[in-house]
């Protein structure tokens, strides 16, 4: 910028965008760090370095911005499995490399903190709300994903309840890969074969 020039001032919009993306960060980090019922809406503000009287006018509620926190989640996993397995040739690479991206997602420190939220759920309206939600959004997501990149198979009659018992062995085998529990799950490769050989068949 050269001297006598001013830098564009920020639009409203864009004030509101950077604010919501601030808190945004801020809840993503704090999930990981304390998980969801340790989760406090004033510290994530703080975090953020916005006022809570902002941060409610945008997230009346904690339920509310973990919401939100989680679409965004979903919308940048949905992008990053699209980059890696999109430009593969059609065919069962690229079925396979879409398993392994689920299973690596599910494996992050935000999914493992994210699906502490079932154990909790039955107990805790607002935590059930947001479980069902993650639950939903996770499923329409890949189920989306699996209809573009892999549309032979999504087409196969039979493959949303294929899709949801993934899901489901994906969630739990997540949960008990822990160290000490080898022996209470099959490794990945081996898990992989078999989600694949249980696939319905074609048509």
């Amino acid at each position: 910028m050269t001297r006598g020039q001013t830098k564009p001032r920020r639009t409203q919009a864009e004030r509101r965008a950077e604010t919501q993306e601030r808190l945004l960060r801020a809840t993503v980090s704090m999930l990981v760090e304390q998980g969801f019922v340790a989760l406090s809406a004033a510290a994530v503000a703080a975090r953020a370095g916005v006022s809570q009287g902002a941060m409610q006018h945008y997230y009346p509620t904690k339920a509310a911005l973990v919401k939100a926190a989680l679409e965004r989640i979903v919308e940048r996993y949905v992008a990053d499995v699209q980059a890696e397995v999109g430009p593969l040739p059609p065919g069962a690479g690229r079925f396979e490399a879409l398993l392994d991206l689920l299973w690596e997602v599910h494996n992050l420190p935000i999914s493992r903190a994210l699906l502490q939220l079932y154990a909790v759920a039955h107990n805790d309206e607002d935590v059930a709300d947001v479980a069902a939600m993650m639950a939903n959004l996770a499923t329409t997501a890949v189920s989306d994903l699996a209809g573009e990149l892999v549309p032979e198979v999504a087409a196969r009659d039979g493959f949303r309840e294929w899709l949801l018992t993934t899901l489901a062995t994906l969630r739990g085998t997540a949960l008990l890969a822990v160290p000490g529990a080898e022996q209470a799950h099959l490794h990945w490769s081996i898990l992989r074969d078999r989600l694949t050989a249980s696939l319905p068949a074609s048509p």
